[in-house]
């Protein structure tokens, strides 16, 4: 039988050899550039015979909201990272159902929106000044296991690699070598338009706005409506997620999107759009096999607000552990890291965000939603282990005793929920347009 590698080796006679590495991270986002980071200080003498590849050259446009949390805020003071590019203050996020709204803690959530370009950059750029060697505009194509180590194909040669870190979002090409399957994919639908802050409501009001009103039209998923600043200018971002997309449906695509938009009163004729696939959270799979870890959107965001930023660099901090721990024992299996991040806060929190996902985007999101809306105690734990302070997995007596004494009179409940969301709000004012609170 003739070697797969010698026959793609063969169709790319000008793919060089690169070079032996002991490391080789691939994609430099936040999760790969923390992986990098980390390692830094957890095994600063595999620097030399590392690298971070990237496919592009930063900075580079990531369609992302781009909240940080607190607890991104808190890795990037454990880091030693200032942050010194534009942002949009916030200091809470605001959940939106029909005329029902639901404040989660002001002194919780998310600090400021950045837009991803420069803050993937500024990661980057400081993994880069203090000595992790990187590469930009190489692609890798594959990636394919040897007896003894892993090869790894790019569009200007080959390196051979004693273990790779998969920090390649989506695409995960280690996935495809270890013959995993693709897990939950879902849909983020973008758009970027200039808007005036002094009559913008997430602006005025720094805030998140989180709206679910869509779900009773179909959609698996929010609009989402952030402030923030693009080349100093001041936009909206705006979009939808669509955690699982249907190729017959209308619902949870641009073109859905812009109607949102228009029924909202928003100006769509300068729009920007882009799209992007997005990968959940699944506590069933596997992050790692013999010399092959995933962090970042190749493992999985957050499975009910999609955030990732924080997490990833979390699973950086993570992979780089597991990274210094093998090479140090010589052993890369990396059999203990799926079950250190199942075992880890982040992917408690995450595990825990999988479960009651499966019930907030369907057929019971105005119970659930019916639960927020009447209990403030329920608020801040959602709010705080969103940003990380505190942790929903340790509360779980409490959520079940708060979900039991609500379904004990849950029609009276949702009932009271509905009639919230379906009462009559005074216009506001939004994007520089009038328009109802909702469509």
């Amino acid at each position: 039988m003739i070697d797969e590698s010698v026959m793609i080796m063969a169709k790319q006679p000008e793919n060089e050899f690169l070079g032996e590495k002991d490391l080789i991270i691939i994609g430099s986002g936040p999760a790969g550039s923390s992986t990098a980071l980390y390692l830094q200080r957890f095994a600063p003498e595999l620097l030399p015979r590392s690298l971070m590849l990237e496919k592009r050259r930063h900075p580079r446009d990531k369609i992302c909201g781009g909240a940080l949390t607190i607890n991104a805020e808190r890795i990037l003071g454990e880091l030693d990272i200032p942050i010194n590019t534009p942002f949009a203050p916030v200091h809470h996020v605001r959940l939106v159902y029909g005329n029902a709204t639901i404040d989660l803690p002001e002194d919780g959530c998310a600090k400021r929106v950045i837009r991803r370009r420069d803050f993937d950059n500024l990661l980057f750029q400081t993994a880069k000044q203090r000595g992790f060697p990187t590469m930009e505009e190489i692609c890798v194509s594959k990636v394919i296991r040897r007896p003894d180590h892993l090869m790894v194909l790019t569009n200007r040669g080959h390196f051979r690699a004693q273990a790779v870190v998969g920090a390649d979002g989506v695409g995960a090409l280690l996935r495809r070598t270890a013959g995993a399957g693709p897990g939950r994919i879902g849909r983020l639908w973008l758009a970027e338009i200039p808007v005036d802050p002094k009559t913008t409501t997430v602006f005025k009001e720094e805030s998140l706005l989180i709206d679910l009103t869509y779900i009773k039209e179909g959609l698996k998923g929010y609009y989402w409506e952030f402030p923030c600043y693009i080349d100093g200018k001041p936009f909206i971002s705006a979009g939808i997620v669509d955690k699982n997309p249907k190729s017959d449906s209308r619902i949870g695509d641009h073109h859905y999107l812009m109607d949102i938009l228009t029924r909202r009163g928003i100006n769509i004729t300068k729009a920007s759009r882009k799209a992007f696939p997005i990968r959940y959270f699944d506590p069933r799979e596997r992050f790692s096999w013999p010399r092959m870890i995933l962090v970042g959107d190749s493992l999985g965001t957050d499975p009910l607000f999609s955030e990732g930023i924080s997490q990833g660099m979390e699973f950086g901090r993570l992979a780089a552990q597991a990274v210094a721990d093998g090479f140090r024992r010589s052993d890369l299996s990396f059999f203990r890291y799926s079950k250190d991040v199942l075992r880890s806060r982040a992917g408690k929190e995450l595990t825990s965000y999988a479960r009651v996902s499966r019930f907030f985007y369907g057929p019971h999101a105005e119970l659930l939603l019916s639960m927020l809306h009447e209990n403030p105690q329920l608020r801040r734990l959602i709010g705080c282990s969103y940003a990380g302070t505190q942790n929903m997995h340790q509360n779980t007596l409490r959520f079940t005793t708060v979900v039991a004494k609500h379904l004990l009179h849950a029609k009276r409940h949702v009932t009271n929920f509905r009639n919230a969301a379906e009462a009559i709000a005074e216009p506001h004012v939004c994007c520089g347009t009038t328009e109802e609170s909702m469509p």
